[in-house]
């Protein structure tokens, strides 16, 4: 990732951030979400969670499909890798 770009694109990603998690915490799930990487051949971004109290695990997967569908984006896929609950997201089609 270039930082240019990442600078240029910030605006956009935080914009994007919020409406996420406000769309989880709609579903009463209350998370906020921190940028790992973007893949730039695929447009893809990587958040990780980071998990507020009082907030089920579950709940993170099983709304997934609903806020997917609200905000019409073709990819949106919260998954473990070790630890941490990431989340798959890209605006555009693959």
């Amino acid at each position: 990732m270039n930082e240019w770009m990442y600078e240029e694109e910030d605006c956009g990603i935080k914009k994007l951030t919020r409406k996420i998690e406000n769309h989880y915490a709609h579903h009463k799930v209350n998370i906020s979400l921190a940028l790992v990487s973007d893949v730039e051949s695929s447009e893809r971004l990587i958040f990780r969670f980071k998990i507020k109290s009082g907030t089920k695990v579950e709940m993170i997967f099983s709304c997934a499909p609903d806020i997917k569908a609200a905000m019409q984006i073709p990819l949106f896929h919260p998954f473990r890798d070790g630890e941490g609950i990431y989340l798959a997201v890209s605006e555009r089609g693959g």
